[in-house]
């Protein structure tokens, strides 16, 4: 089976307007699994992604003396409000949705963005914590889990950011490295909640991501 007979087979099932949440580990691959489920169907098929969410730099300091490292980037650590009046607003059809988007640079909420629903059938959002209890997993009409070996993923994530951030890379080991606080939250989740157990799929990212695998996506699923 082809990308574009999987594509079919999801169109088929929706009786609406599909949500679906690719949750994982962080650099497990999320953002390339969904990227490969939306090929060649970007017009009806709309892709948000998590970072756009994150809270401030301020709220996050908030966050941390408040709830403590773990709570702060996994529970605290998003605009999961936001997150749902997208949701919402998707659900009802409307074309477009604006927000203030996060801005790795200075840490503020106020970038201008949007996302085009116009036309679009199913919402794909990719990003961490979106299947924890404790944030909007009712949101989601299908829940992917990306697992994989964390060893080989957080070595290939550190090469990847210091590559990204060159001379301003800071080192995850650091105690004030907000990526280091948001991996050891995560490995908590993952310890707590056993995020396997929360989704409707696992993906293991060692598979190359075989398409037979994702159509498993909405084999047996009716919506």
């Amino acid at each position: 089976m082809n990308i574009n007979e999987i594509y079919l087979k999801i169109v088929a099932l929706n009786k609406g307007k599909i949500t679906v949440a690719i949750d994982g580990y962080i650099g497990s691959g999320k953002t390339f699994i969904a990227n490969q489920i939306i090929k060649d169907h970007e017009n009806e098929i709309v892709l948000i992604h998590g970072d756009d969410f994150l809270v401030s730099g301020a709220g996050r300091k908030t966050a941390l003396e408040k709830y403590g490292p773990d709570l702060a980037m996994s529970v605290y650590g998003n605009r999961w409000q936001e997150i749902r009046r997208l949701v919402k607003a998707f659900k009802r059809g409307e074309n477009e949705f604006k927000f203030k988007g996060f801005d790795h640079e200075s840490g503020e909420c106020n970038i201008e963005m949007s996302y085009n629903f116009t036309g679009k059938k199913i919402l794909i959002a990719e990003g961490v914590f979106l299947i924890h209890p404790k944030t909007i997993t009712d949101i989601w009409d299908y829940k992917i889990y990306v697992k994989g070996d964390i060893e080989k993923i957080d070595k290939r994530r550190i090469e990847r950011e210091k590559a990204r951030w060159g001379e301003k890379y800071f080192p995850e080991t650091r105690p004030d490295s907000h990526m280091g606080m948001a991996v050891r939250a995560y490995k908590k989740f993952i310890e707590e909640y056993n995020p396997e157990h929360l989704a409707d799929l696992v993906i293991d990212n060692s598979n190359k991501l075989c398409l037979r695998v994702i159509n498993k996506l909405f084999e047996n699923k009716s919506f």
